[in-house]
């Protein structure tokens, strides 16, 4: 059966583990409190970015009746979409799991509109909780998070917003090589990608364009040569990262990209690679 997370807008789309309820049905449950306005989120199992639940189309809600698809890679670009309103703001929201018995039961229940699928996504409203301050204050405010090819665009790294600079900043989750690829996603969406206007572009191709829906986007290289000096040592620090700038106060929007090393900035600016991140992939079917 495996075991499966949530990740979503309103936790910065780290997986969170989802409780199972009911053994009988599969059903795997998670509380939450969610921030005023369109929450969205995919589901995966055994923490495995490449094993996504997510629904046929993208931002459905949970009474569309849309097929769930998964677990797989396909995807990335498919959330459920909450509408929250302030009052209502504590959800529960359920995957069940269901085997071919209970399809069949179901079929036989229904009639005229037969199971679509496997898997059901729902969620329901429970009640109200008052966020802080500092809660409020963090999700209105836009967020970006990081891609790239460094580990196959799976995985999303948040971009603190520095106030010295007016920009945000994010680095790359581990050290590169050069020739590695990457983009910027308004508030982790993949329908809302910053990329460049050509492939590949380098330092001179700073100006930051918007498009959705896939990976094949235009991206910035980040190669070590136009990033890197010269160093006396033989070999660079393997703590050395990369740190890239989205300049949100130009127009249009700028993104460049500087060497820094991590001894140079406190813990609170970087993200660190959760080594349980992607896997191991479920050998168990559902």
């Amino acid at each position: 059966m495996g075991r499966y997370f949530i990740a979503g807008s309103w936790n910065d789309w780290r997986p969170e583990e989802m409780m199972l309820e009911d053994e009988a049905v599969g059903r795997f449950t998670i509380k939450a409190s969610l921030p005023k306005g369109k929450q969205r989120f995919q589901i995966l199992r055994n923490r495995d970015w490449r094993q996504l639940i997510y629904p046929e189309t993208r931002y459905a809600d949970c009474e569309d009746d849309v097929p769930v698809k998964g677990p797989d890679a396909s995807g990335y670009d498919s959330y459920w979409s909450i509408e929250v309103m302030a009052s209502r703001n504590v959800f529960f929201i359920d995957l069940e799991l269901w085997p071919e018995a209970a399809l069949a039961a179901r079929e036989d229940e229904r009639k005229a509109r037969p199971a679509v699928s496997k898997m059901k996504v729902s969620w329901r409203s429970v009640g109200r909780q008052e966020l802080s301050q500092q809660e409020l204050f963090e999700n209105a405010r836009p967020s970006f998070f990081l891609v790239g090819s460094w580990d196959c665009w799976l995985r999303r790294t948040k971009m603190r917003f520095d106030g010295l600079r007016q920009s945000y900043v994010g680095r790359a989750p581990r050290a590169l090589r050069g020739g590695d690829l990457f983009q910027i996603l308004s508030n982790g969406d993949w329908n809302s990608i910053l990329h460049p206007s050509v492939h590949e572009a380098g330092l001179e191709n700073t100006a930051a364009s918007r498009g959705a829906g896939t990976r094949a986007y235009p991206a910035w290289r980040m190669d070590k040569d136009e990033v890197v000096e010269e160093e006396t040592s033989a070999r660079r620090r393997a703590s050395d990262r990369f740190e890239v700038v989205l300049n949100i106060r130009s127009t249009p929007w700028r993104v460049s990209w500087q060497k820094s090393s991590s001894d140079e900035l406190d813990d609170s600016s970087d993200e660190d690679l959760d080594p349980e991140l992607y896997g191991p992939p479920g050998a168990d079917g559902l």
